[in-house]
């Protein structure tokens, strides 16, 4: 799996849920992703050499959301919705890029 590109694709997908956010507040945001990507990182490892289950991996990245969401928060995203739907999308793509080298479904 190409981390980096995993990386590039999380960063557009909160890029475009946060639209019109992500002028004023893109370069903390992707500093905040950035700040996450070691987390991430082993999750995706661990989940790819199946050290860990879906299950778990998910129980893991609901962690590393709310610290996402936190960031995101100090980053001055307005809303709470914004915010969640931003966490969302960027787990999301991590989450399709493990199931697609799993050779699994999207879900």
């Amino acid at each position: 799996m190409d981390m980096d590109k995993v990386w590039q694709d999380m960063t557009a997908a909160v890029a475009t849920v946060l639209n019109k956010e992500w002028g004023k507040a893109g370069a903390c945001v992707q500093d905040a992703l950035q700040q996450e990507q070691g987390a991430l990182g082993r999750i995706a490892k661990e989940r790819l050499a199946g050290t860990i289950d879906d299950a778990q991996m998910r129980r893991l990245l609901e962690d590393e959301k709310d610290a996402l969401k936190v960031a995101l928060l100090a980053c001055e995203v307005q809303g709470k919705k914004l915010v969640e739907a931003a966490a969302n999308a960027a787990t999301d793509a991590l989450v399709a890029a493990i199931r697609t080298t799993l050779g699994l479904p999207p879900v």
